[in-house]
């Protein structure tokens, strides 16, 4: 190793600078731009799956079930997201008709890159996850992993007609312009 070089010492002085972190861990940013082992890139967009022994189904069931309940979100507008949201205000007046929309809303998003992010992530680390678990576990994992979220904020939005899945409540008296 380097020796460290005085505090007073200028940065750009031609004199040789110790690494902050090894470079075999990909962070030397003075090499190449390429994509390699040795250079990871800021946002993941696949994995090395050749150790995976089963076939992920359940992982592209649920990305295509997030999507397709998405694009039914899109077409259907407001009366969909109203009807199938958890909204706390609607689930603390009735829970048992309500409890549906604890799984519902797992599978809502509030726009394009909202979906995007979510999908990536489980594309990525779904099919890890569900070839450790198994398919049923990792499924009986998935849905029960994403209910608590629902109840998080439960206490302060008991009485908020809220929607929780990204996107705010709207109703007449609030999009109605102010002066």
């Amino acid at each position: 190793m380097a020796e460290p070089l005085p505090i007073s010492t200028p940065v750009g002085t031609g004199l040789p600078q110790p690494d902050r972190l090894p470079s075999e861990l990909g962070y030397d940013r003075r090499g190449p731009a390429t994509k390699t082992r040795q250079n990871p890139r800021m946002f993941p967009v696949g994995d090395d799956d050749s150790q995976r022994r089963t076939t992920p189904y359940v992982t592209y069931a649920l990305v295509g079930l997030n999507v397709l309940v998405f694009l039914v979100e899109l077409s259907g507008g407001d009366q969909f997201i109203e009807e199938w949201s958890f909204i706390p205000a609607r689930f603390s007046g009735n829970p048992e008709a309500n409890a549906v929309t604890i799984f519902t809303a797992m599978f809502m998003h509030g726009g394009w890159l909202h979906l995007f992010g979510n999908m990536l992530y489980l594309w990525i680390f779904g099919d890890n996850v569900e070839d450790q678990f198994g398919h049923l576990k990792f499924l009986i994992f998935y849905l029960l992993a994403g209910s608590p979220r629902r109840f998080r904020n439960m206490p302060s939005l008991r009485n908020r007609a809220c929607r929780m899945l990204g996107l705010p409540a709207r109703s007449p008296a609030s999009s109605a312009p102010t002066s």
